[in-house]
């Protein structure tokens, strides 16, 4: 069972604001959702997109997330899973291949909480990046850290960086949210262009949220080398390990002051944990604070 909870459609929301075209959506796994008509009238509100009670209380009278995804714009949404147990309208198991019929004919792909439990995720990847036509929009929710156990992998903002880019994909944006509800979103550095690794340590579970724009599709995949080893380590450089304080800003005090005081030593500096570590959200270098209903 996957899913959207106030995180995810927020989500969604920024990505309907960055122009994803929500036209023809696939949902790999379907989604539920989790969500009251209060939290759908709230964020609708928030992003612009004002909304009565009753249709708030219509988008979430069934327990999956068409009725939401067509509220943002779409007039098809499909499904897929390796299993009828949820009624996808298309059962195809991830580990495999896509079948040839089914590519390049959406215009968004959403992924939430299915990727990490389908052990041969590099074909996985390749299928959901095959799903899209030119043109089309990659969203992505998935588990970045502290999800150990809850599938087979957890990803870094690095893997989809670095595929997406060498794979026809542009404009890619990834970003942090903590897996309970948090009304701002980190924006992650594209490692490769800080020259050092993105690495967090914390005590809480965080989501990585990706949006990447399809520019022009590829039969076959290319394969990517970890950028600091490419770019740095074969060419006798060191990895660039400094860091950069947020601005002080009233907006972003006041958001940081709040995530402090919901998670115990989530500011502390990671060289307290290990000094290989220098990396946490109060290294703006790598991790920009944003507003997703404004910035």
């Amino acid at each position: 069972m996957v899913g959207l909870g106030a995180n995810g459609l927020q989500f969604m929301l920024l990505a309907k604001r960055r122009n994803a075209g929500f036209d023809k959506t696939i949902m790999l796994g379907r989604q539920n959702h989790y969500l009251n008509a209060a939290w759908v009238k709230l964020l609708l509100d928030r992003f612009g997109l004002p909304i009565t009670e009753t249709e708030a209380e219509q988008l979430v009278a069934e327990p999956y997330a068409e009725a939401l995804i067509k509220r943002l714009g779409a007039a098809v949404v499909d499904s897929m899973d390796a299993s009828a147990y949820e009624a996808a309208t298309i059962v195809h198991d991830l580990n495999q291949p896509l079948p040839r019929s089914l590519v390049r004919q959406y215009t968004c792909v959403l992924e939430s909480g299915t990727l990490e439990h389908v052990f041969n995720f590099p074909v996985a990847l390749k299928s959901a990046t095959d799903l899209l036509d030119v043109g089309g929009t990659l969203l992505t929710i998935t588990p970045c850290s502290n999800f150990m156990g809850h599938g087979f992998y957890q990803f870094s903002p690095e893997l989809y960086y670095n595929y997406l880019l060498k794979n026809g994909f542009v404009d890619v944006e990834i970003y942090m949210t903590p897996y309970r509800w948090f009304p701002y979103l980190f924006h992650v550095s594209n490692p490769e262009k800080v020259g050092s690794r993105v690495e967090l340590v914390s005590p809480e579970p965080w989501q990585m949220c990706v949006i990447a724009r399809k520019a022009r599709h590829l039969d076959e995949t290319v394969v990517p080398i970890q950028s600091d080893y490419q770019n740095l380590s074969w060419q006798g450089k060191d990895v660039d390990r400094s860091s950069e304080p947020p601005p002080v800003d009233a907006h972003l005090s006041a958001a940081v002051s709040d995530l402090k005081a919901r998670i115990a030593a989530l500011t502390v500096w990671p060289e307290t944990v290990s000094p290989h570590f220098i990396a946490g959200f109060e290294n703006r270098r790598h991790y920009q604070l944003m507003d997703p209903a404004k910035d």
